[in-house]
C-alpha cells in the first residue's frame, strides 16, 4: 500500500508541475490531468491512512492533495475546467489538506514547504474572486493576497535557517512570492507591489537558473512572469541579458526573524 501511494503522489505531483509550468491558467484541452491529480493524491491519503502511517509519507499525500485542489479549483474558479465540485468544496478540501500537512510535519523544512502550498491555495482563491464585482468579494481577495504573502515570507524564512535559501523550493517560493505581488499591483493598482514582484521574480530566475538550468520549463516559468512573452528561443536571449545585469536588492525586512516563525 505505501509503495501504490507513493507513485499515486508522484503521479499527483508530476501532473500538477506540468500544468504549473505552462505560468497562465488556460482552459484545458484536456480536464483529465488535473482532476486525476486531485483523484491520485486523495486515493494516496486514503491508502496511507488504511494502514501503518508513516508520517512522512502522509504528508507528502497531504501535500500533494492540497497543490492538485487549489489548481483545479483556481481551473473551475476561471471557468477553465468543468468539474461537478464547486470551487469553494475544492479551495476548502486543499485548505483542509494543507493545515493537516502542517500539523503532521515532522520537521521545520516539511512545515515550510506545507506553508508555502497553502499560501499558493489562497493566492489561487483570490485570483478566482477577482472574477466578481462584490465589494465583499474585493476584501476577501485583500486579505487572501496578504495572508499568501506573509506566509509565503515565513516559509521563505524557515529555508534560509536551515541554510536552503538557494534551493529549488526556495526559487519556486520567490517566483509565487513575486506572483502574487504583481497580482496585488495589477488589482488593486499599487505600483509598489509592481516594483517588488520584479524584484522577487529577478530573484527567482536567478535561483531558477542555479538550481534547474537555464533553458528548464520552470525557468522560462518566472520568465513569462516577469512578462517576457516570447518563444523559448528569444527568452533564452533575454534571460541571459538579466542575468547580466546587477541582482535587484530585495526588501531587508524580509528575511528578519519573526516571533510567530
Amino acid at each position: 500500500a505505501r509503495w501504490r501511494a507513493r507513485i499515486l503522489v508522484e503521479t499527483s505531483t508530476f501532473y500538477v508541475d506540468q500544468l504549473y509550468a505552462s505560468t497562465y491558467v488556460r482552459v484545458l484541452d484536456d480536464d483529465a490531468k488535473v482532476l486525476a491529480a486531485v483523484v491520485a493524491a486523495k486515493e494516496a491519503v486514503k491508502l496511507l491512512r488504511s494502514t501503518t502511517p508513516v508520517r512522512d509519507a502522509v504528508c507528502d499525500a497531504l501535500r500533494a492533495l492540497g497543490r492538485a485542489s487549489a489548481l483545479a479549483a483556481q481551473h473551475v474558479a476561471l471557468g477553465a475546467l468543468s468539474s461537478r465540485r464547486e470551487a469553494n468544496s475544492l479551495f476548502d478540501a486543499g485548505e483542509r489538506a494543507f493545515e493537516e500537512a502542517i500539523a503532521l510535519a515532522p520537521d521545520d523544512y516539511s512545515r515550510a514547504l506545507d506553508r508555502a502550498g497553502l499560501a499558493e491555495l489562497w493566492y489561487c482563491r483570490a485570483s478566482g474572486l477577482a472574477r466578481g464585482s462584490d465589494l465583499e468579494q474585493f476584501r476577501q481577495v485583500r486579505d487572501l493576497a496578504d495572508r499568501s504573502v506573509a506566509l509565503t515570507k515565513r516559509a521563505i524564512r524557515a529555508l534560509s535557517r536551515l541554510g536552503r535559501d538557494r534551493s529549488a523550493p526556495a526559487a519556486t517560493m520567490y517566483k509565487d512570492l513575486g506572483k502574487v505581488c504583481g497580482f496585488v499591483a495589477h488589482f488593486f493598482a499599487e505600483p509598489a507591489h509592481a516594483d517588488l514582484a520584479r524584484r522577487y521574480l529577478t530573484h527567482a530566475l536567478r535561483l531558477s537558473v542555479d538550481v534547474h538550468g537555464l533553458d528548464h520549463s520552470n525557468t522560462f516559468n518566472v520568465a513569462r512572469l516577469i512578462g517576457l512573452a516570447a518563444d523559448d528561443d528569444v527568452l533564452h536571449r533575454i534571460v541571459l541579458a538579466i542575468l547580466d545585469r546587477p541582482a535587484l536588492p530585495l526588501p531587508e525586512d524580509d528575511l528578519r526573524d519573526d516571533p510567530a516563525d
